[in-house]
């Protein structure tokens, strides 16, 4: 019985040892705000503004939107940079 509680308390102490490490380094960001707003959400929000447009002229209407699978895509991809922007500006 002595045998198997020092096997136990061992295993224990080697669960515990394993657990330990050194902490982590401090988490640093390294792009300010204006960084990630000039590189990621002022572009991608210029594609979005820009991707739907009405022009009336004395010719008629001309509508523009995206028409073909590949500018949806496009389009898809800017929208998910832009809400992904916001978790680095947190």
């Amino acid at each position: 019985m002595r045998t198997f509680f020092r096997l136990v308390l061992l295993g224990g102490s080697l669960c515990l040892i394993g657990a330990c490490r050194a902490p982590q380094a401090e988490y640093r960001p390294t792009a300010t705000v204006k960084d990630i707003m000039d590189s990621i959400v002022d572009p991608s929000a210029d594609v979005l503004w820009e991707a739907v447009a009405t022009t009336i002229t004395a010719a008629g209407t001309e509508q523009r939107a995206p028409q073909t699978d590949e500018e949806w895509v496009n389009l898809r991809r800017r929208t998910v940079q832009l809400i992904e922007a916001t978790n680095l500006l947190l």
